[in-house]
């Protein structure tokens, strides 16, 4: 009985060592969980710190700033491409205004009230008009050289007929276009 009383007392004993151990290196374990809980409670107010966050922001609040400043960078590219575009949309009407104002000035066609596009839009109204005018002229010629070629052949024909009407005054010995019909 003393043997197994003996027995027992040890396996206490060695649990008991044991269990202080295991007490000790539980605090360790907690202490260095403070000191990194400490050190990175510390990274964490420096970081968010630098994104100009209070120091008490959670990690889904730094999480939606940041993503606020992604959309917002995100933005910001798109407002820069349209800068880039109205630049280049505001230097075509400069473009178009100088090659209006050319066209139209020494056409008498400048009006300065009015914005470059109308103008070209009235020029270019102008040259399809003048575009049609030229086709209708163009026509007109071709018709007017059809009638000059067959007021031509109406003049041969009408020469053939004189020479050979003569020729008939000629072979009845009259002059007179009644005594030709007669005879």
């Amino acid at each position: 009985a003393l043997d197994e009383v003996e027995a027992a007392h040890r396996r206490l004993r060695d649990a008991a060592a044991k269990a202080t151990e295991d007490r000790e290196a539980a605090c360790e374990t907690r202490d260095a969980a403070s000191a990194d809980l400490a050190t990175g409670g510390e990274a964490w107010r420096s970081a968010v710190a630098l994104l100009g966050l209070a120091g008490t922001t959670t990690p889904e609040e730094a999480e939606a700033a940041l993503q606020d400043w992604a959309g917002i960078a995100e933005a910001t590219s798109a407002w820069q491409a349209a800068e880039i575009r109205i630049g280049q949309m505001e230097a075509a009407i400069a473009a178009l205004a100088g090659m209006t104002s050319a066209l139209a000035e020494p056409l008498g066609e400048a009006r300065r009230e009015e914005p470059p596009g109308a103008t070209a839009a009235r020029l270019a109204r102008r040259l399809e008009e003048a575009r049609r005018i030229e086709i209708k002229a163009q026509e007109l010629a071709r018709q007017a050289e059809g009638r000059r070629a067959a007021a031509a052949v109406a003049r041969a024909a009408l020469e053939e007929a004189e020479a050979e009407l003569a020729r008939l005054h000629g072979a009845a010995g009259t002059a007179d276009l009644a005594a030709l019909r007669e005879a």
